[in-house]
């Protein structure tokens, strides 16, 4: 406190003129200050500005690459369920195949039996 006294006293012993133009540099130099600051502050919010637009960006790219991975996976998908009806169908022909075999099997069996029956017969 007893600094700003000195100054004071110091101040008012200056010419109306002086003090004019030291109140005046002072106001520029504080007007100075608030403008630097503002620059700063404007920067750093630039910088925030594009830390996030990067950000966004490559957070698109990635929505972007899931959405080609997920279609991938669909139509992959859809590749295996009609491969996997292909060979279920494969499986039914070869079922309903042997199911015929062992019908004719079977019936060859009775015919064999039949002759095994007639052949004996006729000795």
């Amino acid at each position: 406190m007893a600094m700003f006294g000195l100054y004071l006293s110091l101040f008012l012993s200056f010419t109306l003129q002086n003090r004019l133009r030291i109140v005046t540099l002072f106001f520029f130099f504080l007007i100075e200050f608030n403008e630097t600051e503002v620059e700063d502050q404007t920067a750093k919010v630039t910088v925030e500005e594009q830390m996030l637009i990067t950000t966004i960006n490559s957070m698109e790219n990635y929505l972007v690459s899931a959405k080609s991975d997920t279609k991938l996976l669909r139509e992959e998908a859809e590749k295996m369920n009609k491969e996997k009806g292909q060979i279920c169908a494969q499986i039914l022909a070869k079922q309903r195949k042997i199911a015929s075999l062992e019908s004719d099997s079977s019936t060859l069996n009775q015919v064999r039996s039949f002759l095994c029956v007639f052949v004996r017969e006729l000795e």
